[in-house]
């Protein structure tokens, strides 16, 4: 019987100890020890990374009272305070229940005077949190009333006492590529302005890119292709600066561009004009384009070479014969090549049967001032026109056609209203177009 009783008291003596560790803590607990997920700083006059304003005094005295860490406490005059930052997502303060007050601002702002019961003579929680952001905060703490007397402090198990700052570091810094550069965005601060940072290195040393900011996010187009940026950011009130926040990194990638030359027909007529265009592909951000482009001129005539509305012709050199030069550059901010775009048109003139290439040699592409690559020659391309021949036309053909100049077409035979249209009036350019394909006939006599 008596081990049994002992038994179960025992029981209860354990349930009555264990039972305030697995709960959150209440104002005016004396929590003799830090919580599951706590670590308890106790308060001294030196107490690193604290700043004391004003003549903190170490209490021994009545040493026994209940909760008291380490037999001391900190005091006691009104308006004495102290000021840390901390990290984590909690903080709890113990102080004197029986007499003294304090007032809290935290990250900037004004939470009000904390107190305990005025009923005991221990010390226990006057302030408690544990559903703050997990980040860097500002903790700014005053006296209001004498014999206020401080014992410790609670935080998160991994967090830290730092240095005070006053103003709350930007959290959730995160960043990523776009076309217009590295986007960067951040949790805002109330009231505050940014100062942005970037490094090539992780860890820093970083250089100020922005300041003043008044939004939480910034795209720093000043990018180089094929780098890795670090950036931190900092929050600032009335010339004080906050700690830094989290370090977020953007890799700015070579784009895949190509260059195409590309044309709606892969067949044409002897003597009929076409059009093929230089056209940009995958491109991000460019807004200047230097290029070649070669044709087979025993198979076309370029007639001539026309930018498109978005686009100017900076330069336009005929190299060769058969290859021409061509500087391009957007008409402004708004006119940036961004995936795909044409350049420039070029009209040709099929002037003998066969197949024939119109091919881009090399490239080389610039962004709005702060790169430029050159296209690998697996990225330019090309296009294969095939000429055909026309019908076969005697000089008897052209004589009827001259025969009916400003005439309606309508008058001439079935092969001519095919060759040259049944609409409108006989022209000189038919009696030429009829001319150029009577020499290219292999069956004309005159030929032979």
């Amino acid at each position: 019987m008596k081990k049994w009783l002992l038994s179960f008291v025992s029981a209860i003596l354990c349930f009555v100890l264990v039972i305030p560790s697995t709960f959150a803590a209440n104002l005016n607990d004396v929590l003799l020890n830090p919580e599951t997920g706590w670590k308890r700083v106790d308060l001294k006059t030196n107490t690193k990374n604290i700043t004391y304003v004003g003549s903190w005094v170490l209490d021994t005295t009545a040493q026994n009272y209940l909760g008291k860490t380490s037999g001391d406490s900190i005091g006691s005059s009104k308006d004495l305070k102290l000021r840390f930052d901390f990290t984590g997502n909690k903080l709890s303060i113990r102080s004197w229940l029986i007499k003294g007050e304090y007032s809290l601002i935290i990250d900037d702002v004004h939470l009000g005077n904390f107190k305990g019961d005025n009923s005991s003579t221990q010390y226990g929680v006057t302030y408690f949190n544990d559903s703050f952001s997990n980040g860097r905060h500002s903790v700014e703490l005053n006296l209001t009333q004498s014999s206020t007397y401080l014992d410790t402090i609670d935080i998160a198990e991994d967090g830290e006492i730092l240095p005070f700052t006053g103003v709350q570091a930007p959290l959730n810094l995160t960043g990523n590529y776009t076309k217009a550069g590295a986007g960067l965005q951040w949790d805002m601060v109330s009231n505050a302005t940014y100062i942005l940072k970037r490094s090539t290195s992780m860890g820093g040393p970083y250089t100020t890119i922005a300041e003043n900011l008044s939004n939480p996010s910034y795209t720093d187009a000043n990018v180089q292709y094929n780098t890795t940026y670090y950036y931190v950011v900092f929050a600032t009130k009335d010339g004080r600066i906050s700690a830094s926040s989290n370090e977020a990194s953007v890799s700015v990638p070579v784009p895949s561009i190509s260059l195409d030359i590309e044309s709606t027909v892969t067949q044409v007529s002897l003597f009929d004009t076409f059009v093929v265009q230089a056209v940009l592909k995958n491109a991000s951000n460019i807004y200047a384009e230097d290029f070649n482009i070669q044709y087979d001129d025993t198979r076309f005539k370029l007639i001539s070479v026309e930018p498109v509305d978005s686009v100017s012709i900076a330069s336009n050199t005929e190299i060769t014969d058969n290859t021409i030069r061509l500087v391009t550059a957007s008409n402004g901010a708004n006119n940036g090549i961004n995936g795909n775009g044409v350049l420039v048109n070029l009209h040709f003139k099929a002037i003998a049967t066969g197949s024939g290439k119109i091919d881009a040699l090399k490239a080389r592409v610039a962004d709005n001032g702060y790169n430029e690559i050159t296209l690998p020659l697996v990225d330019v391309g090309e296009t294969t026109i095939e000429v055909t021949p026309v019908a076969d036309f005697s000089l008897k053909d052209l004589g009827a056609a001259s025969y009916q100049l400003n005439n309606d077409k309508s008058f001439l035979n079935e092969l001519l209203m095919n060759f040259l249209g049944a609409i409108g009036l006989v022209s000189q350019v038919d009696l030429t177009k009829i001319g150029e394909a009577l020499l290219s006939s292999l069956s004309y006599e005159f030929n032979h």
